[in-house]
């Protein structure tokens, strides 16, 4: 099948959807699909000095990347999305898959086939015309369906908008399969690199992701190792002053996903301190639907996971058998949870070993994309 894939992400850029966005590109063509890209031509908004986009997010250049005009007016998205549809029609795509409601509405009105997803409800924040589209969208004979990452989003677009519960898929994020020769010799209770008990945060680090309790822990557990791997400058810095003088917290700053997984796989425990609150900005709050990328990373590096214990991250962990799970307002329970693991190795490995068998199964991008794309006329959950 021939595949357009629509987004207006920035690519290359530090954001965890442009990653998605590339990893998904790469899972549609490990099932067998020719797959093309299609995103705004927003080349002042880049991270810049990359050379190869592929490289820098660790997939193979088994998709083309296309860029679409991105004028600097006002409604340039609204042109985007017009030109995004029309390009597929003129290639003649087999499906559009949009990760951007506007060119998934001008797709569908240019009579393609169309399966839109989306991470946070679709809700008039001063654009009243985007659930107008989406509502539009729905109406359409040859919109295929919804996916969605969490249960709780599906929950709130089926008491949102008139949608049959079948027409949503729900498909949480996934990550990559390590190879088997990178399997060898990966103990979960023992660190690469250091004799110390490190703990590894991989993330941003504004309000809600977790280094409100981080900062707890770093105090509670003197003799513990702390390493923050992320984050944007400005947040690094306010962190660095407000936990200045502790010698047990590393902040590593940003590093190209295609590094990170090494990086991970130097911790003893991994952890996902989310709070139940996650703003994005002052308006915008994800906690509710979000389903974290990390968590799957996570997996993937086999390693133990030490989580928050609230509704949208026990979809995917249960609490003993690939996770633990803390009350995030209870940091007292972080720190007796650390040394639980630091002191049961047994512990340790078996629920890393669950988190991966849950990731070869079920969480990893090929078998996101095959469950998505089998999905067109029986939609059905993980």
């Amino acid at each position: 099948m021939k595949i357009v894939y629509c987004s207006a992400s920035i690519i290359p850029s530090r954001s965890a959807e442009s990653i998605f966005v590339m990893k998904m590109c790469q899972a549609f063509h490990l099932n067998g699909h020719d797959v093309h890209l299609v995103l705004p031509n927003n080349k002042q908004e880049r991270t810049p000095g990359i050379n190869d986009v592929y490289d820098y997010y660790g997939v193979n250049p088994c998709f083309s990347i296309n860029y679409l005009p991105w004028i600097p007016v006002k409604g340039k998205a609204y042109l985007f999305g017009l030109l995004a549809g029309k390009y597929g029609k003129k290639h003649n795509f087999d499906l559009v898959y949009s990760r951007c409601i506007i060119a998934a509405y001008f797709a569908a009105q240019e009579g393609l086939p169309v399966i839109f997803e989306s991470h946070a409800p679709i809700v008039d924040s001063g654009r009243v015309i985007i659930p107008r589209l989406f509502s539009n969208l729905l109406k359409q004979k040859n919109f295929k369906y919804l996916v969605v990452i969490t249960q709780s989003l599906k929950s709130w677009y089926l008491s949102n908008y008139d949608i049959p519960p079948d027409r949503i898929l729900v498909a949480p994020d996934g990550a990559d399969l390590p190879e088997v020769s990178e399997l060898d010799n990966l103990d979960p209770h023992l660190s690469q690199v250091s004799d110390k008990f490190r703990i590894g945060y991989c993330g941003h680090l504004y309000p809600g992701k977790g280094m409100e309790i981080i900062s707890q822990l770093v105090k509670l557990c003197p003799d513990i190792e702390f390493n923050i791997v992320g984050g944007l400058e400005n947040d690094i810095k306010y962190w660095q002053n407000q936990l200045e003088g502790y010698q047990n917290i590393i902040f590593h700053g940003y590093r190209p996903h295609s590094d990170v997984l090494q990086m991970m796989r130097q911790m003893n425990v991994l952890i996902a301190p989310n709070l139940q609150s996650v703003k994005l900005s002052k308006k915008v709050d994800i906690g509710k639907w979000t389903s974290p990328l990390k968590i799957f990373e996570y997996m993937s590096a086999c390693k133990p996971i030490i989580a928050s214990d609230i509704p949208v991250l026990r979809e995917v962990l249960e609490h003993e058998r690939n996770a633990l799970l803390c009350d995030p307002d209870n940091p007292e329970k972080w720190q007796s949870t650390l040394y639980r693991l630091r002191d049961d190795s047994s512990l340790s490995r078996q629920i890393a070993h669950n988190a991966y068998e849950d990731l070869r199964d079920k969480y990893n991008w090929q078998a996101r994309a095959e469950l998505i794309l089998s999905s067109a006329t029986n939609v059905k959950t993980l």
